[in-house]
């Protein structure tokens, strides 16, 4: 998928989903790589890293922040060079989106605040958060830059990421199956293809995953070495040795 593309269908989900239980997905996505980063392991921290910059796109268009403001401080910031320092600036957007909802949570408490102070309140802690995102955003490319992770390898990440989001979403609202997938059963499933035909009413022409399993909502549970495509290759090599 192009970046276009990606920005798009995670827009979408964006939307659907709101901003209140985004801010509360983002906050959680931040711990992760937080505790990734500490970890060290380059496979988690580039998939954490992905997770994060799908998030801070949805910030960015669900709080209307000054995109524009985040580029430049994240251009212009100097750097300290040490993961302490890295995980510190990791954990500052929860602050301020802790901020930003105490402010909300105020005004709506009292009713006789003037519109002037309830402005006030708000853009204070919007540029406070637009501060620490332009800030995440930088330490983002540090940490890929330190752990030789390719920005081609990011994107494929959330590639798969929107488009699993998107499947959830229409699975949701009953686009895509007309019955719920039992999470246990497909954890047991040997056959994501076969276990699709059996368990579940897709859409007319069959299931669009059954090939590679990518994107699929089984892909969670069902492990990559048994998607179909996978299972063919296995015997296509078995036969080739033997």
């Amino acid at each position: 998928m192009t970046d276009k593309e990606i920005t798009e269908l995670n827009l979408k989900s964006a939307t659907y989903y709101g901003a209140q239980l985004q801010m509360n997905h983002f906050t959680e996505e931040l711990a992760e790589l937080i505790q990734a980063a500490a970890e060290g392991d380059p496979q988690h921290i580039a998939e954490e890293i992905a997770d994060v910059e799908v998030m801070v796109e949805q910030m960015e268009y669900l709080l209307s922040l000054d995109t524009i403001y985040i580029e430049s401080w994240a251009t212009h910031i100097l750097l300290a060079n040490d993961i302490e320092s890295c995980i510190w600036h990791l954990a500052a957007p929860i602050k301020s989106i802790n901020k930003l909802r105490r402010v909300n949570l105020a005004t709506a408490a009292d009713p006789d605040m003037s519109k002037s102070e309830v402005q006030i309140k708000r853009q204070t802690a919007n540029h406070d958060l637009e501060t620490d995102i332009g800030e995440l955003v930088s330490y983002l490319n540090w940490l890929a830059g330190r752990y030789s992770i390719a920005a081609e390898e990011i994107r494929e990440i959330k590639s798969y990421k929107v488009q699993r989001t998107r499947d959830r979403i229409e699975l949701e609202t009953g686009s895509i199956c007309k019955k719920v997938v039992d999470d246990k059963a497909a954890a047991q499933a040997q056959d994501l293809a076969d276990y699709c035909k059996q368990q579940t009413e897709c859409e007319p022409g069959g299931c669009i995953f059954a090939t590679t399993g990518e994107g699929c909502i089984l892909s969670d549970y069902v492990r990559p070495e048994l998607w179909p495509d996978a299972i063919a290759k296995q015997q296509q090599e078995g036969h080739k040795n033997g």
